[in-house]
């Protein structure tokens, strides 16, 4: 796992590597909150295109969502995600419903880490 924080832009950037269970995604999560550069509510990208996620279950993307309610406050309001195959772009969906009603975001799905910035530069918030 690799955490890039480009202050200027204001974006953390966090590779998950080759995860492929909910206990490494919510290490992510965490590893980005405590990361000494991080600043609360920053425009965060996760970057799951190298992962594979073809054993998780609705259950699992569940309890990812709910590890997320008692740091809503600290988490980005802005979250895109970057996957590599149509497998995790449909969990991604799947995902966001879910977490939409549990820890609600302004979500994005990307296929590539570019687009997923070029998208946070060029829709800053005011």
């Amino acid at each position: 796992m690799d955490i890039q924080i480009d202050r200027e832009s204001a974006i953390a950037q966090v590779d998950v590597g080759e995860a492929s269970s909910t206990a490494e995604i919510i290490n992510a999560i965490e590893a980005l909150l405590t990361h000494a550069d991080y600043v609360d509510g920053m425009d965060s990208i996760f970057d799951y295109s190298r992962c594979d996620f073809s054993k998780l279950s609705a259950e699992n993307l569940k309890s990812v969502a709910h590890f997320l309610v008692p740091h809503l406050s600290r988490l980005a309001k802005r979250i895109n995600l970057v996957v590599g195959r149509d497998l995790e772009y449909g969990l991604a969906r799947m995902y966001g419903v879910y977490a939409e009603d549990i820890a609600p975001r302004e979500r994005h799905i990307f296929r590539d880490i570019g687009s997923a910035r070029k998208w946070f530069l060029s829709n800053k918030r005011a």
